[in-house]
């Protein structure tokens, strides 16, 4: 009997953490500054980021456009698609 090796990509939806400095003469001004720099995602590149993984969920197809969230290969072509979630192959 032979052993197969198969590989599930999943496509899922996770929270980052993200840090950053804002210079202002008061708190107030800062929330300001920083809901601006949110809405708009103006972050310059000095601040740094944590994947928090515990926030991690899986997603369906009708949560991403009508497209697959999880598509199955045989791990040794990872050519040929076997499986998706939206479609059977």
């Amino acid at each position: 009997m032979a052993i197969f090796n198969f590989n599930i990509d999943s496509k899922r939806t996770i929270w980052y953490r993200e840090f950053f400095e804002v210079e202002a003469n008061t708190a107030e001004e800062a929330k300001e500054i920083a809901i601006k720099m949110a809405k708009y995602d103006e972050f310059d590149s000095t601040y740094h980021c944590e994947v928090l993984f515990d926030t991690s969920e899986n997603i369906s197809p009708q949560e991403n456009d009508n497209q697959a969230t999880q598509e199955l290969y045989l791990n040794d072509t990872h050519e040929e698609l076997i499986w998706n979630n939206h479609e059977s192959k």
